[in-house]
C-alpha cells in the first residue's frame, strides 16, 4: 500500500499508518555529569510545522543548567524543576492518499526536586519508586473535574532490567468517562544521580476527532508502539564513576535491589471530592 503525505480522501476503514523506524537512525549521544546516554531515534519528521526539533548538546554540567519551573495551575506546587534535552516528532501516514493519520512525539527531560532531601538517593529502588510516584502526582493529580481525576496512572508498570540502574516504564491514561479527548502518555524513568531523574515521554495521537477508545477502532497504534519500543530497547547508559559510586552507596546492605512488580494506579481524590462525584452521578 502507498503511504504518502498527500491527503485526497478520508480514512474510513481500520488501518495501521506507516512511519519511520530506527533501522537507519543515527545514534543520539550525550553525557550528563559524565554519565553517557545513547539511543537510536529517527530524524525529526513531524507532519506539523510548529513542532520544532531539539537536539541535545554534547555534554551537560547540572550546575550550569538553568532548570525551569512547571507552569502554575497545571501542577500541584512548585516542587520539581525540569530541563528539556531532546525533542522529536514523527508523522504516520495512511494508505492510498489518506495522508497524515497519526503523530508521535518524544521528549527527553532532566528532572530534579526543587529541594532535594538529604540522604535520599534515587538509585535506591524504594526512593526511585517514591520519586516517580511523587512526580506523576505532582504532574497529574491537580486535574480534577466534578470531584473525579482526569487521569489514571500509573498503568502497565514494568521494571526495565536491561539498564545499569533502576528504570521503569508505565502509561498515563485519560479517564475515558470524563476525559475522552485526553491523550495517552507513555513514560520511561531512570536516575542518573542521587537527585536527578531522566524522563523519556512518548505521546502517540490518532488525528481524528474521536475519543481514544473510538480512535483505536479506526487507527491502529501498533506502528507507533513499535517505534517507541525500538527506541527504548536501543537505550544505553554508562554511569560515570561518581554516579556508579553513588549507586553503590545507595544499594549497600540491600539483598534485593529489584523494583516492585506492580504499581497500581494512584488515588488522588479526597473523600469530599469522591462525594462530589457521587452527587454529580446521582444528579445526572
Amino acid at each position: 500500500m502507498m503511504n504518502l503525505p498527500l491527503k485526497l480522501r478520508k480514512q474510513t476503514e481500520y488501518c495501521t499508518p506507516k512511519g519511520p523506524s530506527v533501522a537507519s537512525a543515527r545514534p543520539v549521544s550525550f553525557s550528563v555529569e559524565g554519565t553517557q546516554i545513547q539511543l537510536r531515534a529517527p530524524r525529526h519528521s513531524s507532519g506539523f510545522s510548529h513542532r520544532k526539533v531539539r537536539h541535545p548538546s554534547h555534554s551537560y554540567n547540572v550546575s550550569s543548567i538553568n532548570f525551569t519551573s512547571f507552569s502554575d495551575g497545571l501542577v500541584v506546587d512548585d516542587s520539581w524543576r525540569y530541563y528539556s534535552v531532546l525533542y522529536r516528532s514523527w508523522g504516520f501516514y495512511g494508505p492510498w492518499f489518506t495522508g497524515l493519520l497519526a503523530e508521535m512525539d518524544m521528549s527527553l527531560t532532566l528532572l530534579t526536586p526543587k529541594e532535594p532531601k538529604a540522604g535520599v538517593s534515587f538509585f535506591h529502588p524504594r526512593a526511585f519508586e517514591q520519586s516517580v510516584g511523587d512526580f506523576i502526582t505532582f504532574r497529574y493529580s491537580n486535574d480534577i473535574w466534578q470531584g473525579k481525576s482526569n487521569w489514571i496512572a500509573p498503568l502497565d508498570w514494568q521494571a526495565v532490567t536491561s539498564l545499569p540502574c533502576a528504570a521503569a516504564r508505565f502509561d498515563v491514561m485519560p479517564d475515558q468517562e470524563i476525559n475522552p479527548a485526553g491523550s495517552l502518555y507513555e513514560y520511561l524513568f531512570f536516575p542518573i544521580s542521587d537527585q536527578y531523574l531522566v524522563e523519556v515521554r512518548f505521546k502517540p495521537i490518532q488525528l481524528i476527532n474521536e475519543s481514544l477508545s473510538e480512535s483505536d477502532k479506526l487507527i491502529d497504534r501498533s506502528s507507533m508502539a513499535q517505534l517507541r519500543d525500538d527506541i527504548i530497547n536501543s537505550l544505553q547508559i554508562t554511569l560515570s564513576p561518581a554516579a556508579a559510586a553513588q549507586q553503590a552507596k545507595a544499594l549497600e546492605g540491600l539483598t534485593d535491589s529489584s523494583l516492585r512488580k506492580e504499581f497500581p494506579p494512584m488515588k488522588w481524590t479526597t473523600p469530599e471530592q469522591d462525594a462530589e462525584w457521587e452527587a454529580y452521578i446521582r444528579d445526572m
